[in-house]
């Protein structure tokens, strides 16, 4: 699978859902090409229609937060991690996503 993002969300469906979503750090990779596409196609019919590019990022959030669900938070001596607060803020980008999309 790949993964890739031009910087420029003007370009294509892909960046410009990969932009709304956050999903722009190579280091940190969220979802696949495909992936994002199939969700894509799933709203639009296509893979590369920019018609409602707010719903796909919104279930592409939603898929990227049940990701972060299977995490656990971790703690090592004063050192936590909150690894559920990732699909805490995630759900709360797709409600925003949501609420621009039906506007």
């Amino acid at each position: 699978m790949a993964w890739t993002y031009s910087g420029d969300p003007d370009s294509s469906a892909l960046d410009a859902i990969r932009f709304l979503c956050g999903d722009t750090d190579t280091n940190d990779q969220l979802l696949a090409n495909e992936e994002i596409s199939w969700i894509n196609k799933q709203v639009t019919g296509s893979t590369t229609a920019t018609t409602s590019l707010y719903e796909s990022a919104y279930r592409s959030c939603i898929a990227i937060a049940s990701k972060f669900s299977r995490l656990a938070s971790q703690a090592v001596g004063d050192l936590k991690v909150d690894l559920h607060q990732k699909a805490e803020n995630t759900r709360a980008q797709a409600k925003m996503l949501k609420d621009l999309a039906s506007r």
